[in-house]
């Protein structure tokens, strides 16, 4: 330019910076090792505490995390407990001061148990309800434990067997029971239990549930009428003759927990770890039933070894709900993230140690599809393997995990920093 007679010359430019439309569901854990919430529920929470429950933790920082959203964005809400909730789709309008996704949160309490399986199956549902596939298409999990609810269609109990029961004489034991229908038929709706995983005959079992809000409550089919009019204990103990092989939702229900056993393995975290009000420092990793072959009923395996339902796995014992719980999970979510169409990325926040249930240092990270396992705090110099559900074809997600309700807002505010980036 100097051979023209320019010795300077402005230059000037514009342009726009991107990123591709976003449709996130938030699926959100309001089970009773949560706690309860701090403040009024209906309200939204203007601060957070290390006191603070846990429930009252997630309502804050999930209602926190909408605000980095444009209204170009689809967000939606999926509560669950035992039940999960269809309450609040996908939609654009989430920032609505009056009924938006902010207050759908914020009416949320606390309680009951873990269907995370239904949770995670209603997110899927509704992301292909908004039908965008050029889209950002996210699952944002929320969660402080293991799931335990099976949803399918069980079969109703039409031979005589040996179970577990409280009825039996001399309390929880092995005994025999006549059928419940005198033809075959199935019962459709969620078995969960409140016995904290345990291998032993514990049987306070919450009964059967409808899995989602819009489902119809389970009935059971002609010819089952006296187990139908059983408590909830020993319907379930005793109406149904297994878990089915696949659940409501086409999932197996075989999986990486088909031997495990829950509450073993004690770990406690390192001193000074910030620890949830509703936690505990020293908790069960759970590990193969084979290395404790004789420990507890039904040992060393989580289905009938003889018997009519031989080889399937029981209804009876608490273990075995937790077990075919997480394999139905891990399953609902690799269909997740295989559907072509949509190519959804699954990301997951883990709030460990609450409640009396036990933590697991894979199941998140089997959901969120990480290529290695890696240790949580209640193992933390254990050494990282090989993730052998890891899928490269398929997205990984983040996976972040804390023991502590304070530490809820970096979290999410990772997950919110990932889906801002902008488009390259």
């Amino acid at each position: 330019m100097k051979y023209l007679g320019y010795a300077n010359l402005p230059i000037t430019a514009t342009g726009t910076a991107t990123r591709r439309q976003l449709v996130l569901t938030l699926v959100l854990d309001q089970s009773s090792s949560m706690g309860s919430r701090n403040s009024t529920v209906g309200t939204i929470p203007t601060s957070i505490s290390s006191s603070s429950s846990s429930c009252e933790a997630m309502v804050y920082n999930a209602i926190q995390f909408l605000g980095y959203f444009s209204p170009y964005d689809y967000i939606g809400v999926v509560p669950f407990d035992l039940i999960a909730y269809t309450t609040y789709p996908p939609t654009t309008s989430y920032a609505n001061t009056t009924n938006g996704a902010a207050h759908q949160i914020a009416n949320i309490q606390c309680g009951s148990n873990t269907n995370t399986t239904a949770g995670l199956q209603i997110a899927y549902n509704q992301i292909q309800a908004v039908n965008l596939p050029l889209a950002n298409n996210v699952i944002v999990l929320f969660t402080d434990g293991v799931p335990n609810a099976v949803n399918a269609h069980f079969p109703v109990r039409s031979q005589k067997d040996t179970r577990y029961a409280s009825v039996c004489s001399g309390g929880a034991a092995a005994c025999s029971f006549n059928p419940c229908a005198t033809q075959t038929g199935t019962v459709t709706g969620a078995v969960a239990q409140w016995s904290g995983f345990s291998y032993t005959p514990s049987f306070s079992f919450s009964g059967l549930s409808k899995s989602m809000d819009t489902d119809s409550s389970p009935t059971w089919p002609t010819g089952a009428s006296a187990c139908a009019s059983m408590n909830a204990t020993d319907q379930v103990q005793q109406g149904i003759a297994n878990f089915p092989a696949q659940d409501t939702y086409g999932n197996s229900t075989s999986g990486p927990y088909d031997n495990w056993l829950y509450q073993v393995n004690s770990h406690t975290a390192p001193t000074g770890t910030p620890i949830t009000p509703q936690g505990s420092a020293t908790k069960n990793l759970g590990d193969l039933w084979s290395n404790y072959s004789t420990l507890g009923a039904g040992a060393p395996s989580n289905k009938f070894t003889s018997g009519p339902y031989s080889g399937f796995f029981r209804p009876d014992l608490p273990n075995t709900v937790g077990a075919v719980s997480m394999n139905t999970a891990v399953n609902e979510a690799f269909k997740i993230r295989n559907d072509p169409t949509y190519r959804i990325t699954i990301h997951t926040i883990y709030l460990q140690g609450n409640g009396g249930d036990p933590v697991d240092r894979a199941f998140l990270q089997i959901v969120s599809n990480q290529p290695q396992i890696s240790p949580i705090i209640y193992d933390n110099t254990a050494a990282a393997y090989a993730n052998t559900y890891y899928n490269s074809a398929q997205q990984t997600g983040l996976w972040l995990p804390t023991t502590s309700t304070a530490g809820l807002t970096s979290l999410f505010n990772q997950v919110a920093s990932s889906l801002l980036r902008i488009s390259q």
